[in-house]
């Protein structure tokens, strides 16, 4: 990419997640406990006090997207600002080519903070509404009490595990996806967020083949540990017994059947009646409700959302399954589509 100067692909990688970023949905910051997957907001300048990574980081991204490289720099330390600067003095690139990678169409999402060394990680992740989807870690120290964000550990190969790039072209689209429609209800999440119910989680079902390189591929091909929905949820295990776990639940034969006592989802299950077979199986995947609800750009009841499925075939092919939902709202009386 002609816009990042060659260097270590942690740095550059580091660069390319600041710089491909979000269209912010929040306005306005304030030091606080973060919940995670945490959608980061754009915030203004006069209101930045570097008092959390997840601030500065935020700062950051506000920065380019406001076009501001001095602002930008300010995020950074000072060692790290220098460096930039020579990276792009010696390649020849003008530093403000970052704002021309800007997406305004892109969100990101800080999916967890670990303590790293001298200072934290980020965990962060940058979505757009085409399928490209960007994975990588930001690294932050404190300096005289605020946090910069740092190329320091830019070598790290233990930081490379975070690294994931996914390009829409690069995805095949198999698989139809199915929720049982009452499940997403609103009612719950509120009841949840005051703490009036437990956590629970939503089913979703997985049917279809996909054509890959000429071969009919079934949804056994998936690699279960590689699944979320709407790129930011992972999927929760099934408990079979009382101590074994397993991933997801595969129905193929008419022996095959729904582990657990969930007594709304069999009941819709059984009345659904959706076919399977050894040479067209289902697949059943658990993710946590209340992640679910969180991944959604906002909460309105009646209104359409597209909810992913995304993970890896066994041949290392990225999918991307989308179904429209609608959320209900139980409390007030309005249904699912």
């Amino acid at each position: 990419m002609d816009s990042c100067p060659s260097h270590s692909s942690k740095y550059c990688l580091t660069i390319l997640i600041s710089v491909l970023s979000s269209a912010v949905l929040w306005a306005g910051f304030s030091a606080q406990a973060y919940e995670y997957p945490y959608r980061l907001p754009r915030i203004e300048k006069g209101d930045v006090e570097y008092a959390t990574p997840e601030e500065t980081y935020a700062a950051n991204i506000s920065a380019l997207l406001s076009h501001d490289l001095d602002w930008y720099y300010e995020t950074l330390t000072a060692a790290t600002a220098a460096e930039d600067k020579e990276l792009f003095l010696n390649s020849g690139i003008d530093p403000t080519r970052k704002f021309d990678l800007v997406d305004t169409e892109e969100e990101i999402f800080i999916l967890e903070n670990i303590v790293y060394k001298t200072g934290v990680l980020l965990i962060a992740i940058s979505r757009r509404p085409d399928g490209f989807v960007m994975r990588g870690s930001v690294t932050l120290v404190q300096v005289d009490g605020q946090w910069k964000i740092t190329s320091e550990f830019g070598h790290d190969p233990e930081l490379d595990k975070y690294d994931d790039m996914v390009m829409p072209e690069q995805q095949v689209h198999p698989f139809s996806v199915l929720f049982h429609p009452d499940e997403l209800d609103l009612g719950w999440y509120q009841k949840v967020k005051a703490q009036q119910v437990e956590h629970e989680d939503v089913i979703c079902v997985l049917q279809g083949a996909v054509v890959v390189g000429g071969n009919n591929v079934k949804i056994t091909e998936i690699v279960p540990s590689s699944l979320y929905l709407n790129d930011l949820v992972p999927h929760s295990p099934w408990l079979v017994g009382k101590n074994k776990q397993i991933d997801v639940v595969v129905l193929s034969t008419d022996d095959d059947y729904v582990p657990g006592k969930l007594k709304s989802f069999n009941s819709w299950w059984k009345k659904a009646r959706i076919p399977f077979s050894q040479e067209q199986p289902v697949m059943l995947v658990k993710f946590n409700k209340y992640q679910v609800f969180k991944s959604l750009p906002d909460l309105t009841p009646g209104k359409e959302y597209g909810i992913t499925v995304t993970g890896y075939l066994k041949n290392d092919t990225p999918f991307r399954s989308i179904v429209k939902v609608n959320l209900t709202e139980k409390t007030t009386g309005k249904k699912t589509r």
